[in-house]
């Protein structure tokens, strides 16, 4: 599905058409996808530049993209637009033996290069400086004969593509010229996404589907099992009697695991914890006896819901294997309500008169900020209420709290809701009281405990960092009747030392 070699060479001569245009905005369309906007004459081009594997592309697109990007830019498109924000392009060449294209742009502070690899399998793209080092790039490299480590110059492929391959073939899927060329190969492009984008969703509700199929079966099995031990209520009363009776004329050797004893004419035998006494081996049979005697009770109608709702998930199982098989969309979108995004992204409650661990904030987007209390509560919030998905705030340098945004499956969060949670994450923290300080950002997922550390301390992986500022009109949404003072000077920080 990527682009031939000759496809590529056709597109590219296309490109003279923006020739000396002045890159005005750089856009990250998704984790594989970026759009340069150029300013050309009295208009505007977009350059779409893809590296998905399997589906590298480049070509114009009358795509203009909406004013949210998917969270926040990543590291290789704050480099592009430091660097290629306001140049021009001034020559777009391909490699004669290989789908390798440089894009030369030209700047006051010198040249930059744009190189794009349009291989099959491990397409990328990377900004360089006229030497060739390597600024940034698009994708992870899993080259295992060229190092394309940031900072090191950038390296051809070793080999070209095997001979008689696709795109050495001359393979030519779109025979229009000029814009309808380009307009043809993003029609191409966009029916590939729509298509995956159907297969994915099905994948998704497919595995939300089956992980509470499994679940509820788990519980059904451990229900029935339930079911069976409360016929052992009337054994466990007799035995808890039996040792009653005999409380204060038995003597035992020390570690014995059972003991048999008359009651009421037969001899029972009686199981013992070693670990317990004889007292506390007949309160734990009276409390098993009770326990066993309520299951009785209300087990059986639970057991009826379980197999209903069972039976609910495996019909729901079947529609949407029809619905794929029939490409019906709207079935899929209706289970995927149902399932996908079920999950809840409010606080969970606890029993009443049961402590939080949190305090619960809400968003201008309506999403559900949660702060940990104390140390031991920032560990709980994290990993016992938190998701993996979810967003996890923490002021760099400074002890304060573990702040929670709560993320739906469906999407991305709110980048609203991601600076009010970090600016709640900046005040309840010591350095509130400077002007402005760094929070690091990550999914909870890539925060692990630190072994033998005291509670709350955590091990960090994939962060990035905001820098907040502490403004007393946004404090102000969360705390009306609160007063702020001005915010003074940062204090001394350590930084050897980061306490979380």
């Amino acid at each position: 599905m990527t682009l031939s070699l000759d496809e590529l060479r056709r597109v590219v001569l296309a490109l003279d058409e923006i020739d000396e245009g002045q890159v005005r905005r750089v856009r990250e369309r998704d984790p594989y996808t970026v759009t340069l906007e150029f300013y050309v004459g009295e208009g505007f081009r977009r350059l779409l530049i893809g590296v998905r594997p399997h589906e590298a592309r480049l070509h114009y697109t009358e795509e203009k993209g909406s004013g949210a990007e998917p969270g926040h830019p990543t590291a290789f498109v704050m480099a592009c637009r430091k660097h290629l924000t306001g140049a021009r392009l001034c020559r777009a060449e391909t490699d004669r033996k290989d789908r390798v294209v440089t894009l030369e742009f030209d700047r006051d502070d010198g040249q930059r290069l744009l190189i794009f690899e349009c291989s099959g399998h491990h397409p990328n793209l990377f900004l360089t400086d006229p030497s060739k080092r390597i600024l940034a790039r698009l994708a992870e490299s899993n080259s295992h004969k060229r190092d394309l480590s940031v900072g090191r110059r950038y390296e051809k492929p070793v080999q070209p593509e095997k001979e008689n391959a696709l795109h050495e073939l001359g393979l030519v899927r779109f025979l229009a010229k000029g814009d309808a060329l380009h307009a043809e190969i993003d029609a191409f492009y966009r029916a590939l996404e729509t298509a995956r984008g159907f297969d994915e969703e099905v994948r998704d509700v497919w595995r939300k589907l089956q992980a509470r199929l499994k679940h509820i079966e788990r519980k059904r099995a451990n229900v029935a099992a339930d079911l069976g031990r409360a016929d052992e209520a009337p054994l466990c009363l007799k035995r808890a009697d039996a040792l009653k009776a005999n409380l204060y004329n038995l003597r035992l050797p020390k570690g014995a695991d059972s003991v048999t004893l008359p009651l009421n004419g037969e001899e029972i035998t009686v199981p013992l914890d070693p670990k317990l006494t004889l007292n506390g081996n007949m309160e734990a049979l009276y409390r098993r006896a009770h326990k066993y005697g309520e299951t009785r009770q209300f087990v059986g109608e639970r057991l009826a819901r379980l197999q209903a709702e069972e039976d609910a998930l495996r019909a729901d199982a079947a529609r949407l294997d029809a619905a794929k098989k029939a490409h019906d969309v709207d079935t899929i979108a209706e289970l995927g309500r149902t399932y996908y995004l079920a999950e809840p992204v409010e606080a969970p409650r606890r029993p009443e008169g049961e402590r939080e661990p949190f305090r619960a904030f809400k968003s201008t987007s309506g999403a559900a900020i949660l702060v940990g209390k104390g140390a031991r509560d920032n560990e709980e919030l994290t990993f016992q209420v938190a998701n993996g998905r979810d967003l996890w705030m923490h002021a760099r340098d400074y002890e304060g709290a573990h702040v929670i945004l709560r993320v739906d499956k469906s999407g991305e969060p709110d980048p609203s809701a991601v600076d009010e949670a970090a600016l709640l994450a900046a005040w309840y923290s010591k350095g509130n009281r400077a002007k402005s300080l760094d929070v690091s950002v990550t999914e909870v997922k890539h925060v692990s405990r630190t072994r033998g550390a005291p509670a709350g301390a955590v091990n960090v992986a994939k962060e990035r960092t905001l820098r907040v500022t502490l403004d007393p009109s946004k404090l102000k949404r969360f705390f009306p009747d609160r007063e702020f003072d001005a915010p003074k000077p940062s204090p001394s920080r350590n930084p050897r030392k980061r306490i979380v």
